[in-house]
């Protein structure tokens, strides 16, 4: 099994704008949200550096933050991270693909 590196935090609710940077910033990176203020990445050099930097952000805006690294229990618990991962990427590609198709439909409309 492997390593995933995860980030537990805690933002004040107002302002709202540090919460909303903070939550871009980590869909950006694709996290698994594993509970609320809980999110993990697979672990290597960059993706625990990208939650570090991350976690100075949240301190620095008056919010709580720690970096754990761990390994799951058991396998099934693994792929069930990766799962969730994978269908998070997912939704983002369809999104983006029906973006993309109304786009085209609206400029080949615009044509007619």
């Amino acid at each position: 099994m492997g390593s995933w590196v995860l980030l537990g935090y805690r933002l004040p609710r107002e302002p709202s704008t540090p919460r909303i940077t903070v939550w871009r910033k980590l869909k950006r990176l694709g996290v698994a949200q594993l509970s609320d203020g809980m999110v993990a990445l697979p672990a290597d050099a960059r993706t625990r550096e990208q939650l570090e930097w991350i976690a100075e952000e949240i301190t620095g805006a008056g919010g709580d933050a720690s970096i754990w690294l761990a390994q799951p229990a058991t396998l099934g618990q693994e792929r069930d991270l990766a799962r969730r991962m994978a269908a998070a990427r997912a939704e983002e590609y369809a999104a983006i693909t029906a973006e993309a198709a109304t786009s085209i439909h609206r400029i080949v409309s615009s044509r007619s």
